[in-house]
């Protein structure tokens, strides 16, 4: 899926879906603006990201925490999002 095409889907999210956003850093700026229109869509949101505060986090409905030993392999991937019916 192509990084449009997520910020197209959580436009047309609602509160029946169910998002899942998953980044290292929590602070890049594309999965920022998605997680505030699922927000805003009352969207539930689960985060998989990295121990500590960031951005992503402090729109989650659930955050799952990577531990520092995961970081060699997620920084280095792409991220994943997924909007489920």
């Amino acid at each position: 899926m192509l990084a449009g095409e997520q910020v197209f889907m959580s436009y047309n999210s609602n509160e029946n879906k169910i998002a899942m956003i998953i980044s290292y850093s929590g602070e890049t700026n594309e999965l920022i603006k998605i997680a505030k229109i699922l927000k805003e869509k009352k969207t539930p949101i689960i985060v998989l990201t990295s121990i500590g505060d960031n951005r992503l986090s402090h729109y989650a409905s659930y955050i799952l925490n990577i531990g520092s030993r995961g970081k060699d392999f997620y920084q280095d991937s792409p991220f994943c999002f997924t909007n489920i019916d």
